[in-house]
């Protein structure tokens, strides 16, 4: 919490608006700040940081995204750290707020972030749950995770 007294005598100090505080000695109600995970002016209505965002100071400032790879699905985080990574192989845009926000790298097929890699003989060139290609006829991939046709090799003739 946080207190504030813009007046002279023994009335009680005024009580900063929700999510906001003070340093004691506060003579306005602009002296109340917003806490971290919430933002709004000096003096408040302080706001909850959206899910997919943060922010780890007091004060006026915006809440921050998570970044690329990463999501929050809570409201109100006040540290990068609690974004959260997007498992192996998938990736996300800033400020995602769901694991379904995880998208499948080149090479790997599935869904919220649960992806596979494209099996020999089949390649993805794209972001997402796409489900892998297989190589052009006369073409081949013993790589698995193969992110492009041309990775599919033509092959050798056979003597």
């Amino acid at each position: 919490g946080g207190e504030f007294k813009n007046d002279i005598g023994n009335e009680f100090c005024d009580t900063c608006p929700s999510n906001s505080s003070s340093l004691p000695g506060s003579v306005d109600q602009k002296s109340c700040e917003c806490n971290p995970g919430f933002t709004g002016p000096g003096g408040g209505p302080c706001e909850i940081c959206v899910a997919g965002k943060f922010k780890p100071r007091k004060g006026w400032l915006a809440c921050s995204l998570c970044g690329a790879g990463k999501y929050s699905n809570v409201p109100g985080v006040s540290l990068e750290s609690q974004c959260i990574s997007c498992p192996a192989n998938s990736d996300s845009e800033p400020g995602s707020s769901f694991l379904s926000n995880c998208s499948c790298n080149m090479g790997f097929t599935g869904s919220s972030g649960n992806c596979s890699a494209c099996i020999p003989g089949k390649y993805k060139t794209t972001m997402g749950s796409h489900s892998c290609a297989d190589c052009e006829g006369g073409k081949f991939s013993e790589a698995a995770a193969a992110t492009a046709s041309a990775v599919a090799t033509a092959r050798a003739p056979t003597r």
